[in-house]
């Protein structure tokens, strides 16, 4: 007969929790090096699109969400004017 999912056993149980860690931990190291690949181009962010960073990083923003300066300060005072419009 075949089993229900809470008829599996402590084993099964223990192993999906440990695999379910490693997925978590493999995720938070990729996440920590997107924010060091990002936070390295604060100094000076590449100019063209062709030489930003792949990967997570390219989801990641100079500063983190808690960022509290403008765009005319900080890394993004580099990446032009704060207040430029697109020409219609």
């Amino acid at each position: 007969m075949g089993r229900l999912g809470s008829d599996r056993t402590r084993e099964e149980r223990d192993e999906e929790e440990t695999e379910a860690q490693s997925k978590a931990a493999e995720h938070e190291d990729l996440d920590r090096a997107a924010e060091e690949n990002v936070k390295a181009l604060e100094g000076d962010p590449p100019t063209s699109l062709d030489d930003w960073p792949d990967g997570q990083a390219k989801y990641k923003t100079f500063g983190g969400p808690e960022h509290e300066s403008s765009w005319d300060e900080g890394a993004t005072a580099k990446l032009g004017e704060g207040d430029s419009e697109e020409e219609e």
